[in-house]
């Protein structure tokens, strides 16, 4: 359909998550030499050089954009696709003009150039709150009305480029979509044969991330991965099972924990994108 519309139309410009592009480069043909669009916009996620390197050939220019519907744009960083090789993943060009922009602790003090922090935002253009919900809203800006976001972020000290690649909470940036690990284990949590659960971020060329599970399996019984997707599929409508598709998944004996007793999720993912790298020699 959105090549269709791309050749008949004439489109030039375009604004398109790169797993739809890769989707459509599949049906191209292969002797078309010129690529579809001048200019391809690409933001709602985290960017990497593969990430670009996957969707080249589909335009002569890209924009990588910052930013979020509450904020609107708040960096973004143009080049050719000459340049997406020496592109650093992550980086997110310079904070536009207007836009104000801090790096805090978790102590909420000023981090210094080069060291990551959580990102803060003040503008004219972005919004003042959630209608009719004023917890929310309170909950987003601090006393100064500063929105919070869950990004973490850096300045680079020589190129003055804002680089964001990571948040402060567990979700899962699957393509335009974002994912809580809470909805997928309890669905996970509901086949008969699984005793624990754990799901985390794995990362994906294409779609920044993929969903890999930690499983726990109860004792004499049996799960696959088809089975636990399976199971996803009926608490999600149909159109949706490829964003809930768990990718990899790790048949644990135990789930590793902190301490303390917590999960530790950081070392859970560790081990899933070992697995993930594995599956993709």
């Amino acid at each position: 359909m959105l090549c269709s519309i791309i050749a008949t139309e004439d489109v030039k410009h375009a604004d398109i998550q790169p797993v739809y592009v890769v989707e459509m480069l599949r049906y191209m043909d292969p002797g078309v030499q010129e690529p579809p669009l001048d200019h391809l916009f690409i933001a709602g996620m985290p960017v990497t050089r593969a990430m670009l390197n996957s969707v080249r050939k589909f335009a002569r220019s890209f924009s990588v954009g910052y930013g979020s519907h509450e904020t609107g744009m708040i960096s973004a960083l143009n080049l050719s696709a000459d340049q997406i090789d020496q592109y650093q993943d992550f980086d997110n060009g310079l904070v536009l003009p207007g836009v104000q922009m801090r790096l805090v602790d978790e102590n909420w003090r000023d981090v210094k150039m080069g060291e990551k922090g959580r990102v803060l935002v003040k503008s004219r253009g972005m919004f003042r709150g959630y209608p009719c919900d004023p917890e929310r809203t309170a909950e987003k800006f601090d006393k100064d009305l500063w929105y919070m976001t869950n990004d973490v972020g850096y300045v680079d000290k020589s190129t003055g480029h804002l680089f964001v690649g990571g948040r402060i909470d567990s979700i899962i940036l699957h393509g335009e979509y974002m994912l809580y690990p809470a909805w997928l284990e309890e669905m996970i949590a509901a086949h008969p044969a699984v005793q624990q659960v754990v799901v985390v971020p794995v990362l994906d060329d294409v779609l920044f991330h993929a969903v890999g599970a930690c499983v726990v399996r109860k004792d004499n019984s049996h799960v696959t991965k088809d089975q636990i997707n399976q199971t996803i599929a009926q608490f999600v409508f149909a159109d949706r099972e490829s964003v809930f598709h768990v990718t990899h998944v790790w048949f644990a004996d135990d789930i590793p924990r902190l301490a303390d007793g917590t999960v530790d999720r950081m070392r859970v993912a560790d081990l899933l994108q070992d697995i993930a790298n594995r599956e993709m020699c």
